[in-house]
């Protein structure tokens, strides 16, 4: 999943948590199979191996929309009945 910064700017990170990359967080991954992924795309491997937002899609869905899509003070919300299941953490972009 790919991220931007107007999108998800609104979740905030702890300081302390920092944004390493991929590569620094596990060290065994293949460093050249990631260069070649950079090499590809670079916006996207920015995305998903150094922990940067996107920049070039940062205008797909506006601040406003994805504002209009929270509930604010809802923190659960009941079952309803026929309706499927989906879960997301808003903790850190993956």
């Amino acid at each position: 999943m790919r991220h931007t910064k107007s999108i998800t700017g609104w979740m905030a990170v702890p300081s302390w948590f920092g944004k390493p990359s991929s590569e620094t967080m596990n060290p065994l991954l293949n460093s050249e199979a990631i260069a070649a992924v950079y090499e590809e795309d670079p916006e996207g491997a920015k995305a998903d191996y150094g922990a940067q937002f996107r920049s070039d899609i940062s205008s797909y869905i506006s601040p406003e929309v994805v504002d209009g899509c929270i509930a604010y003070g809802c923190h659960e919300r009941a079952p309803v009945e026929g309706s499927g299941l989906l879960t997301v953490s808003p903790i850190w972009p993956v």
